[in-house]
């Protein structure tokens, strides 16, 4: 702090002669501190949280805005993981009061996780009646499933319709030996040698069975179900090609797009098997859009993870039309999840997802 010098006055209350003309001098303390972070550090601090923020901003908005474009088209299926790390980064920015990058990482927070979010929470339809018919699909891995597994699994749930991708001769062949056509007599097999084949297995007998190829050159065989005591059901085993290069990401939209819609006139219809795709994509959203339900999200176990291997049990893929619904099976170990009822029509078919587990190897 400043300090001065008063002058001095003589006995008379003259100033002396020396302070009458010399100024007074002020002396200044001037203290040096540490605390502030030199400018370098404070920008570099600045630049983290928007390298850490804005990937998930971009991420939400190419994700909620449907334009995942190129190969990295495949990233979005981590899109769970993305929402589950924005909100701890949200969190983190408003607590250092980095306001404005904190603003922008809890607009991404709610936006993915308000799309995430719902496939954990099973539908709040009522209950649905009617017939029930159990359902499975597995990508046999260019037909290298264990058959003896795979049998077991349909004699354990009582798997009424069995769908196959990657169905070779070979494969097909190892599943009669397994004793799946004790189980399962009715079938349509359009088996090749490659992964490109296709079949379809079912209890129940099979009418205008067929097989169409998709853009990307696989099968999908395809058989009307005569469920007992209910309407059939239209059952299509899909395989689009996988998005895997950029050359491919045509086919891939174009094999989406292909699939049967499930419109409120046509057939009661039953999509299963490996879409090579996920509810972040926008085109498998816009075959849901047609009118199907997915299985896994109307139970409520839309994050349990369908490819792996993984531990525990995931249900695999399944859309079900707007007079099917989707319902657990009561034996599955998956968690389980409330019936769903068309809002419309008289006819009832319960489709129920059955759990393809990880023993399958790595085809499944």
């Amino acid at each position: 702090m400043p300090v001065s010098r008063l002058p001095t006055r003589g006995a008379d209350g003259t100033l002396d002669r020396h302070d009458a003309v010399r100024p007074a001098i002020t002396v200044c303390r001037m203290t040096i501190t540490e605390d502030a972070p030199p400018p370098t550090r404070r920008r570099r601090g600045v630049l983290l949280w928007w390298v850490l923020v804005l990937p998930g901003l971009l991420w939400a908005v190419v994700r909620l805005g449907g334009w995942e474009r190129s190969a990295l088209v495949q990233l979005f299926a981590f899109t769970p993981y993305v929402a589950a790390w924005s909100v701890p980064l949200a969190l983190a920015a408003l607590l250092r009061r980095r306001w404005l990058p904190g603003a922008l990482a809890v607009v991404a927070a709610v936006g993915l996780v308000g799309a995430v979010l719902p496939r954990a929470l099973p539908d709040d339809r009522p209950a649905a009646r009617g017939p029930q018919l159990r359902v499975m699909t597995s990508n046999m891995f260019v037909g290298s499933a264990d058959p003896a597994q795979l049998v077991d699994l349909v004699r354990r749930y009582r798997v009424d319709v069995l769908a196959l991708q990657e169905y070779t001769s070979d494969g097909e062949a190892a599943l009669v030996a397994a004793g799946l056509a004790a189980e399962l007599p009715h079938r349509q097999s359009n088996a090749e040698v490659v992964t490109t084949g296709s079949g379809l297995w079912s209890r129940h007998p099979l009418s205008d069975t067929g097989m169409r190829r998709n853009g990307g050159g696989f099968a999908q065989s395809y058989g009307t179900v005569a469920v007992p005591g209910g309407p059939p059901v239209l059952v299509e085993s899909a395989h689009p090609r996988a998005p895997a290069t950029r050359q491919r990401l045509d086919v891939w939209r174009a094999d989406l797009a292909a699939q049967p819609p499930a419109t409120a006139g046509g057939p009661l219809r039953i999509l299963l098997g490996d879409f090579n795709a996920t509810l972040d994509h926008a085109a498998m959203r816009r075959v849901l859009g047609t009118g199907y339900t997915d299985a896994a999200d109307a139970l409520g176990t839309g994050l349990i993870a369908t490819w792996g291997p993984y531990d525990g049990t995931p249900i695999p893929p399944v859309t079900s039309g707007p007079a099917t619904t989707a319902r657990s099976s009561p034996r599955s170990p998956c968690p389980d999840g409330e019936s769903a009822e068309p809002a419309w029509g008289q006819k009832r078919v319960q489709a129920q997802p059955i759990p393809a587990g990880p023993e399958l190897g790595p085809g499944w």
